[in-house]
């Protein structure tokens, strides 16, 4: 919801990454949405006169936003690291540097991938690092993909509805839709199912650590 409140405030998506005059990226859509999640205190204390990881900001890391998070799994003080990616890229609704309106998502914004659970190396909930559609694998549960700690991984479309992905959803249909604009076919209903509570959901078996 705070993406989509984003998007009535400014008419328009944020952009997943901001960049500095060097063209570096600077930002993260995170810290940009902050207002909107009832964290304008924390949005004001971070300074965009210097990078996510500068003097200032580097004191803000331990006061990452819960929902940041895979539930259960949040240490308050402690937690820095993020669970939920921006998949980002050209053919994405996150391209570039810029935000891209609702409207202009042609495959619709209901059947289009915004966010996605992630489960791989850890990424610093302030850091601008996105999941590159350009380099990202589309076999569901591939940590260099879309992955969680339950059975089956969750996205946030670009409407705002939550949906819980098949195992048995194809490379090329979840690369279809990660695309704004591809036009490839609709993708079954048995792939990607809507649902109000993520966290109702199987976990993952707990590794043995002897093995």
């Amino acid at each position: 919801m705070a993406v989509a409140n984003y998007h009535d405030a400014y008419r328009s998506y944020p952009p997943a990454v901001t960049y500095d005059a060097a063209g570096k990226p600077a930002h993260s859509w995170r810290i940009l949405v902050l207002p909107f999640l009832e964290q304008r205190e924390l949005y004001e204390a971070y300074s965009f006169a210097e990078p996510w990881n500068g003097p200032n900001n580097s004191k803000l890391a331990t006061r990452m936003p819960q929902l940041f998070a895979f539930a259960g799994t949040y240490e308050s003080g402690n937690s820095i690291s993020t669970n939920f990616v921006a998949v980002a890229g050209d053919e994405t609704v996150w391209p570039g540097g810029n935000g891209m309106v609702q409207s202009d998502i042609g495959d619709g914004p209901s059947n289009t991938i915004q966010f996605a659970e992630y489960n791989g190396p850890a990424i610093h909930w302030m850091s601008p690092e996105v999941l590159k559609f350009a380099t990202m694998s589309f076999v569901l549960g591939d940590p260099a993909g879309i992955d969680s700690q339950y059975l089956a991984p969750a996205v946030s479309m670009a409407d705002g509805a939550v949906q819980r992905l098949s195992t048995e959803i194809s490379p090329a249909e979840l690369r279809a839709m990660c695309t704004a604009n591809g036009h490839e076919p609709d993708i079954p209903d048995s792939r990607a199912e809507e649902i109000e509570d993520a966290r109702l959901r199987p976990l993952k078996p707990t590794k043995d650590p002897s093995e």
